[in-house]
């Protein structure tokens, strides 16, 4: 699986389990970006997962975090290999966008 049916694999599968990550981060929009990390890592290995075992993936991700306090924004925890591209929100009118999406 390439990483252009990753990110849209997880974008449908995403939207369903918004509500589900919204509910149990309380809104907390550290908490929601790990549940959503978590799925993604989850879709990256296993793409036919069920969604109870997404979920259980999103919450133990927010759990963790609350345990370490670490998160994504964090300088010193990175996480080299991830990226999300929301490619509706993109617009690849200029070269220079499409040129850096080609190399990545």
């Amino acid at each position: 699986m390439n990483n252009q049916e990753l990110n849209g694999l997880y974008e449908e599968r995403i939207n369903r389990l918004a509500p589900y990550i919204r509910y149990k981060s309380d809104r907390n929009e550290d908490l929601m970006q790990e549940g959503n990390i978590g799925v993604y890592q989850v879709l990256r290995n296993h793409p036919n997962a069920n969604n109870s075992f997404l979920k259980l993936q999103a919450k133990w991700r927010m759990i963790s975090f609350l345990r370490r306090g670490r998160n994504v924004d964090n300088g010193f925890y990175k996480r080299k290999d991830l990226q999300i591209i929301h490619y509706n929100q993109l617009s690849f009118d200029d070269g220079i966008l499409q040129t850096s999406l080609d190399n990545c």
